[in-house]
């Protein structure tokens, strides 16, 4: 079952390629806020908003994989951990 389309989600500019003038062309395809898209999350502008307030240092893929410390901690395999955070600080 395909995930339902959050309303304010519109999609995300993709680049598809160079113009004469050598600035980047690009297309607008439709994401499903929560879809994985282009090596991270898609989300809507009103989840966006919603997890830069809970989570102020930003994410490299996902809400949440970043510690409050700026250290990586999601993924999958390697079991990345921040030490100030397992320390409590």
């Amino acid at each position: 079952m395909p995930k339902e389309k959050h309303p304010s989600q519109e999609g995300k500019a993709v680049p598809v390629g160079i113009n004469p003038d050598g600035t980047t062309d690009y297309e607008w395809y439709p994401v499903p806020c929560g879809d994985w898209w282009n090596g991270g999350v898609a989300l809507c502008e009103g989840h966006e908003i919603m997890y830069r307030e809970e989570y102020p240092q930003g994410w490299q893929s996902y809400p949440g994989d970043i510690c409050p410390h700026g250290r990586y901690v999601g993924g999958v395999g390697i079991d990345h951990m921040c030490g100030f955070c397992e320390m409590g600080a």
